[in-house]
C-alpha cells in the first residue's frame, strides 16, 4: 500500500491524481482532511508531523512512503510541470 503526505498541496494532490489514474490504491495523509480530494481507491487519513500514537495508527498497511513537502513556487503552474 502507497501513502503519500501532502494531497492538499500542490505537488501532492498532482501525485494522487498520477496514482489514481494508474489505478493504484493509496492512503492519502493529510493534516485538514477534509480539505483532500476524495478518490474511489484512496483512503483519506488524518496526519500530522510528529511522533505520536495517533501518527504511528495512520501509518498502519502503509508499505511505501511518499511523504511529499515542498514550498509552493508561483511561477510553475501545474499545468507546466511535468513528472
Amino acid at each position: 500500500m502507497i501513502g503519500i503526505t501532502g494531497v492538499t498541496g500542490n505537488i501532492g494532490s498532482y501525485v494522487a491524481d498520477l496514482v489514481d489514474k494508474k489505478g493504484i490504491a493509496s492512503v492519502h495523509l493529510a493534516r485538514s482532511p477534509e480539505r483532500a480530494k476524495v478518490y474511489a481507491s484512496a483512503e483519506i487519513r488524518k496526519i500530522v508531523y510528529a511522533n505520536t500514537p495517533e501518527v504511528v495508527e495512520a501509518l498502519k498497511g502503509i508499505d511505501t512512503l511518499l511523504m511529499v513537502s515542498a514550498r509552493e513556487i508561483q511561477s510553475v503552474s501545474r499545468s507546466t510541470r511535468s513528472f
